[in-house]
């Protein structure tokens, strides 16, 4: 098992992870990044270039696609992990240029793809999974009455109040 293998191996289990996890604590926002990420990954792998000089161009279409699809999310969810997912997959879809104008090596490119549009863009996810819960738990809190708030006092400033 070469490193590169070893390199699926562990993008399949955070994938895994990912989504189980988008799909059963997450929010409609979460579980539709998780299945933009887990399409994505999955055309991915079908479609890529086997020749040994890069993913090829279905996979720079697949990513671009992403990350229409990201911004597309962003702007109607107006959640803050999904505004840092559009920069992971944006830097993402710049490195699959940058390979093309430089010559940096396709390990390089391979690792600059893993990590941005690749553990980056699970990273957020999982952000927006917790940010999800916390949401959940602060309104539950606020129909039970909510966090009490200590009376407001009078300052001796005129016009000014404290708590």
């Amino acid at each position: 098992m070469g490193s590169f293998d070893i390199w699926i191996f562990v993008w399949v289990v955070e994938l895994a992870l990912c989504s189980g996890l988008a799909f059963w604590l997450g929010g409609p926002a979460e579980r539709t990044g998780a299945a933009i990420i887990f399409l994505g990954w999955v055309l991915s792998y079908l479609l890529q270039s086997r020749a040994g000089d890069g993913p090829g161009l279905w996979v720079i279409i697949i990513d671009v696609v992403a990350l229409i699809a990201f911004s597309l999310l962003s702007a109607k969810s107006r959640r803050l992990w999904t505004l840092f997912a559009v920069a992971c997959q944006f830097e993402g879809v710049v490195s699959h240029f940058a390979e093309s104008f430089s010559d940096f090596g396709l390990f390089g490119y391979f690792t600059a793809l893993g990590i941005w549009s690749g553990d980056a863009l699970v990273v957020c996810v999982l952000a927006g999974v917790f940010g999800h819960q916390l949401r959940l738990r602060r309104n539950n809190r606020m129909e039970k009455g909510g966090a009490k708030l200590p009376p407001v006092r009078k300052s001796r400033l005129p016009g000014h109040r404290t708590r």
